[in-house]
């Protein structure tokens, strides 16, 4: 989910035949029905082929869904992802964590690096800048920050 910045509902919708391993992406539906391609890097790559060498195994196996549940032949239910999230976050020592954080932090590193803007909304899947507005927030104070040190400017009265 930090990879490809999906919101919670396009992960768990996800079926096998939507992620394409030879070309690094997903297709996910989003909001409004809309489909969209979204690359990932080659860590999560692997994370996937890992997972669906295991998912082979599982008693579920033969369901369409790419994520299933610990127990049962079911799709993993997006509270099932609220309640590993949460449990993985707090063993890690991040209270709170949530899938929504998820997708601000991969807008907030995205805009660091300074990726393209028009990217990043189309991987996100917002049809207003408004939105790269918003999660651009804190990106920018870093940045103005970064700035700042790089220019040399904080030498000066």
């Amino acid at each position: 989910m930090l990879d490809t910045g999906a919101r919670l509902s396009e992960i768990t919708l996800l079926d096998l035949d939507h992620v394409d391993l030879r070309r690094d992406l997903v297709l996910v539906r989003g909001k409004g029905d809309r489909q969209r391609a979204i690359p990932f890097g080659e860590r999560t790559g692997q994370a996937l082929t890992r997972y669906l060498r295991v998912r082979a195994r599982h008693v579920g196996a033969r369901l369409p869904a790419l994520f299933l549940a610990e127990r049962g032949s079911v799709r993993l239910e997006p509270n099932g992802v609220k309640i590993m999230l949460r449990r993985r976050g707090e063993r890690a020592g991040i209270s709170r964590m949530h899938a929504h954080r998820l997708r601000h932090t991969l807008a907030h590193e995205w805009q660091l690096a300074g990726g393209n803007e028009t990217d990043l909304m189309a991987i996100m899947g917002w049809q207003s800048a408004e939105m790269l507005r918003r999660y651009g927030k804190a990106a920018a104070a870093v940045r103005a920050q970064h700035s700042h040190r790089t220019l040399n400017l904080g030498n000066r009265v």
